[in-house]
């Protein structure tokens, strides 16, 4: 089949593509052009020409919107007004923030999603880098602790022995859920982006879903999801603040009924 060398513009759409490439291409889709065939400078696509190439076209997984594209898998938080929220879950291989002021609920939180995980007999890992878990209440908030592996860093290297301790666990496997827990951190290497690049990159093609807990925003861009704690009575409102995915965010109020973090 000769080749042809064909300029193509920028289209408005698909629809508008379609006529243009059959007409390039001077042959039907899937048919064998003939030895020395060439295509006539101003032919016109048959209309049966162009709706197989607008069929394939609409179908090719490169030129669909997120939207229509195999969703990315979810992790059940076990709160059935955020799992609502955001469509199903946590997103995993990816980074989610969770972020608010202290006793805002984040930590709270993020031991419900723990417990719904090992009740369901997921293991999970807690990395403890300020020293500032209280193993009462992961144990009130229902967590198996057969089911946790709590990591706790020196005081002097806490980041970097959190970050190797991070590499330690998604290099091992089967954690569902791993929790950063970086609320106490002052180092500022906790929000330098080669960090956080090397995180997201581990966790590419993994289903594991990595929670950063701290009272602001350390991740950056590498937060597939970002999500603001905040305490109001005995509940709290959790607000979607970033979403990489195509998904509305909004706003929710959960009642966990735990002690405050």
């Amino acid at each position: 089949m000769r080749r042809h060398s064909t300029q193509l513009t920028l289209m408005t759409s698909i629809d508008d593509a379609a006529p243009k490439l059959v007409s390039a291409l001077g042959t039907d889709l899937g048919a064998t052009a003939s030895p020395g065939a060439t295509a006539s400078p101003g032919a016109t696509a048959s209309p049966g020409a162009t709706a197989d190439v607008l069929s394939w076209l609409r179908s090719h997984p490169a030129l669909q919107k997120p939207r229509e594209q195999e969703r990315r898998a979810r992790l059940s938080t076990g709160l059935v007004a955020l799992d609502a929220l955001l469509g199903g879950g946590l997103p995993c291989g990816g980074v989610t923030e969770i972020i608010g002021a202290g006793s805002s609920g984040r930590t709270a939180m993020s031991l419900a999603i723990l417990a719904a995980a090992t009740r369901r007999g997921e293991t999970v890992a807690w990395l403890d880098s300020g020293n500032a878990l209280d193993p009462w209440s992961v144990q009130g908030a229902g967590v198996c602790l057969d089911r946790l592996l709590w990591v706790r860093p020196s005081e002097q290297k806490a980041l970097n022995q959190t970050l190797k301790a991070a590499d330690l666990v998604l290099d091992a496997g089967g954690f569902a859920v791993l929790v950063m827990d970086l609320a106490n951190a002052r180092d500022q290497a906790a929000t330098r982006p080669a960090w956080w690049v090397r995180l997201t990159r581990r966790l590419e093609c993994t289903p594991t879903v990595l929670i950063s807990l701290a009272p602001r925003e350390v991740a950056g861009s590498a937060a597939m999801l970002r999500l603001g704690c905040r305490r109001r009575g005995p509940g709290m409102f959790v607000r979607v603040l970033r979403w990489r995915e195509d998904i509305p965010g909004g706003c929710v109020r959960i009642e966990l009924g735990q002690p405050r973090d």
